[in-house]
């Protein structure tokens, strides 16, 4: 009854559907032989035989585009000739793990690293979530995918060495006789068997001119069919109604488009773009944001629709306004959170996959997806400066793709934005390769079972320019005990209150009771400064909740102020971290602050950090794709039971000097001083802030407060001295756990004020703000 409960009659009809439908394959199973698809069947037509449309880059001879690949990015070509020689080698690389060897051809059931074999009975009696059974799932199911299979295709339209396409056809065959329909652990997710035909699609495309065996081409064609009915049979419309659902919707799209002429193509076309179109209302938020709030799950969700609109635009399927609409905004959230290198935050889970690695890059350097978003939207000004073009080549066609990359460089008409219904917040100083990008998680803890979630409320990153500087740690697994590791917030960039996840995580893609209430932020932006205030509900299980006020000053193109304060009752203490990428070193300059340095040495940023302890730089792995791991320093600071901490980030100088924080010992207020170009520089924060005289025009009660005396200001000649300023938030818990906070009105908007001939006059502050 417990499992019933909260079920619409829609939903137990269709579970219901899906549980006798597999029992009766069990059933049939006992009296039908366990038989590969092959003997003498007539082919069944594909659209591009006769040279049907498929998506505008395959209006060319895929050679074509190839070579035109090869030559622009050597890159793309020394990856893939690299993986084709190794997949020949019975290696092949998976995710974030080194080359694996799987064989040649693969065992097709056997987990590469743990050696586990998934037992040969029907799928339905597959637990694939347990371990002792499959091994790691996630990492069976992607050498099944068999993408890995673009890399030789690739390789043969540019050499045309029989050997490449030899490798396809074994590995295919060697699948074919192996994956019988509906047995095995291959046939388990639908999500997988619809990746897997989206792959053989391409794979058909691509080798169109290849001297394909016709039985074995006629054996594929007739599994694409068995793909397609096992999809559209076991939806997960109410399993995991996200992108597993919208991945699904895809592929039986692909494969209704692909398979023309089969009697079930415009049913399964009908259905997909019913599915994909209904979706997108609910998974993406009216200001962009996947409903997630997983970044990779957001740029899955982009590609997906990317697909669904080329492909239908193709083949002249009609794709609703309001999808196009927020498939753009999908794309304009990318492009406002990648940092200048083009890299995307790893918020929430990192899946470690992607739709189809058409761009064998790793899924976080969105470059190339934005350009090909780019290209079929008409909107330039999602643009990367010298963006890869293998991906947009490959789905929209060179002369597209070519009109984008000449021309003259759009940027974005905003920079600071919030994006409010899915808490994304984003600070940056613009759009060149000198930006720096700060990003924080300032909204839901996620959707329907917040399984892609962690507990990462207020957590941020920062890029300086193309230098990342902290880091998400990411996800490493999805099985383990690591698994709740890394996604708890011990493994963020937040306030962790008494060595206690703010969500305790229980199973692998499940959450312990107590789901706090939604982030609050509000985003403010300047000519000089922007700001960012939030505040985030947390430990709702036991009786003793929790809040977090977390506040952030950033002078363009200068320094970073970051104010962090909790409250819980009885609260003891908590730990501040800061992970830095892998490439970086830090190095104590004071206690209370570090020389940040990268890999050749060169100064990136000076760190200053005040609470209850000094500094302590520990070393701890972190991922950059599921599956990776790298050991890679972290700064941490105690706090007391205030909760309360100071961090300011000072990037180097031109000359990769660092500068100098310290604390003014002769005043009262004790701030902390520095110098730069900009100017002479003080912050003052917490309560003896509201010591320091300030201004008439200033705003009562504050207490963040960054001053710079000394500033010459470019067109505004006759400033004296600037002054940014954040009133103290009102920061409570009550016995119900409701965060009690005023942020969303006045506590969390900047004033920001300039010295002009003696006077100080309040300067303009936006709140820039989608959703």
């Amino acid at each position: 009854m417990t499992r019933i409960r909260g079920r619409s009659l829609d939903e137990l009809r269709v579970r219901g559907v899906q549980a006798l439908q597999a029992r009766l394959e069990r059933i049939g199973g006992r009296f039908l032989p366990r038989l590969p698809i092959r003997g003498r069947m007539p082919a069944t037509e594909l659209l591009f035989d006769r040279g049907g449309a498929f998506v505008p880059g395959a209006g060319v001879d895929p050679a074509v585009i190839a070579r035109a690949i090869a030559r622009l990015d050597p890159e793309v070509r020394g990856c893939f000739t690299e993986r084709s020689d190794a997949a020949e080698r019975g290696r092949v690389t998976l995710l974030g793990y080194e080359p694996l060897w799987v064989g040649n051809p693969p065992r097709w059931h056997r987990e590469a690293i743990s050696g586990t074999e998934a037992p040969r009975r029907h799928w339905s009696r597959i637990d694939h979530l347990a371990t002792a059974v499959v091994g790691d799932h996630k990492l069976l199911w992607e050498l099944n995918r068999h993408q890995y299979l673009l890399a030789p295709a690739f390789c043969w339209l540019l050499d045309r060495e029989p050997r490449r396409f030899d490798l396809i056809q074994a590995h295919l065959e060697s699948w074919l006789a192996d994956n019988p329909p509906r047995h095995g652990v291959n046939w388990v997710s639908s999500l997988e068997i619809a990746y897997r035909a989206i792959t053989w699609c391409w794979l058909l495309w691509m080798l169109r001119e290849a001297p394909w065996r016709p039985e074995l081409r006629t054996r594929l064609t007739r599994s694409l069919e068995a793909h397609a009915r096992k999809v559209e049979r076991y939806l997960s419309t109410y399993y995991s109604p996200n992108t597993h659902l919208t991945g699904e919707a895809l592929g039986l799209f692909y494969v209704g488009t692909v398979l023309c002429h089969s009697p079930h193509a415009q049913r399964w076309r009908r259905k997909a773009a019913a599915i994909l179109e209904s979706a997108m209302r609910r998974q993406v938020y009216p200001d962009g944001v996947h409903f997630e709030q997983a970044s990779q799950y957001h740029r899955y969700t982009a590609e997906i629709y990317l697909h669904y609109l080329l492909l239908a635009n193709a083949t002249g399927w009609s794709v609703s306004d309001s999808a196009r609409a927020s498939l753009a905004d999908l794309f304009a959230v990318l492009r406002t959170m990648a940092s200048a290198a083009g890299r995307m935050p790893l918020l929430g889970d990192d899946d470690g996959g992607l739709l189809l690695p058409l761009d064998p890059r790793a899924p976080d350097d969105v470059r190339a997806l934005l350009l090909a978003g780019a290209a079929a939207l008409q909107r330039p000004e999602l643009v990367i400066a010298a963006a890869p073009p293998s991906f947009a080549y490959w789905l929209c066609g060179i002369e597209s793709t070519d009109r984008l990359r000449v021309r003259t460089a759009v940027v974005p008409n905003w920079l600071d934005m919030y994006f409010a219904r899915g808490g994304l917040a984003v600070l940056r100083d613009g759009w060149d390769s000198g930006t720096a990008v700060g990003v924080i998680d300032a909204g839901p803890h996620g959707a329907l079972s917040c399984g892609h979630s962690h507990a990462d409320a207020l957590a941020m990153t920062l890029a300086l320019g193309r230098t990342e500087l902290f880091i998400d740690r990411g996800t490493l697994t999805y099985t383990g005990p690591e698994r709740n590791e890394f996604r708890s917030t011990g493994s963020h960039n937040t306030l962790e209150i008494d060595a206690t996840s703010s969500v305790i995580p229980a199973q692998p893609f499940k959450w312990l009771a107590g789901i706090p209430a939604r982030a609050q932020g509000v985003v403010c932006s300047s000519s000089h400064f922007s700001s960012f205030a939030g505040i985030a509900a947390g430990h709702l299980a036991g009786g003793r909740p929790s809040a977090h006020c977390r506040r952030v000053l950033h002078q363009r193109g200068g320094a970073w102020v970051i104010h962090d304060r909790g409250v819980r009752e009885a609260a003891r203490a908590g730990v501040l971290r800061w992970q830095l990428a892998p490439h970086l070193t830090a190095a104590a300059l004071t206690a209370s602050s570090v020389a940040i340095r990268d890999g050749a040495g060169a100064g990136v940023a000076a760190v200053f950090m005040r609470g209850a302890s000094a500094i302590r730089i520990v070393a701890r792995d972190v991922s950059l794709r599921l599956g990776h791991r790298i050991s890679a320093q972290c700064l941490e600071l105690e706090v007391d039971a205030s909760l309360e901490a100071l961090t300011i980030i000072v990037p180097a100088g031109r000359d990769g000097s660092l500068a100098s924080l310290e604390i003014d010992e002769a005043r009262a207020e004790r701030g902390v001083v520095w110098s730069d170009a900009a100017g002479r520089h003080r912050v003052l924060s917490g309560a003896t802030a509201q010591l320091a005289p300030l201004p008439a025009a200033a705003p009562a009660h504050a207490d963040l407060i960054w001053s710079v005396d000394g500033v010459d200001v470019a067109g505004e000649a006759g400033h004296g001295g600037l002054i940014a300023a954040l009133p103290a938030a009102v920061l409570c818990v009550r016995g119900d756990a409701q965060v009690v906070t005023d942020v969303a009105q006045h506590s969390g908007r900047m004033s920001v004020l300039a010295n002009s001939g003696g006077r100080w006059l309040p300067l303009g502050v936006d709140e820039p703000r989608r959703g």
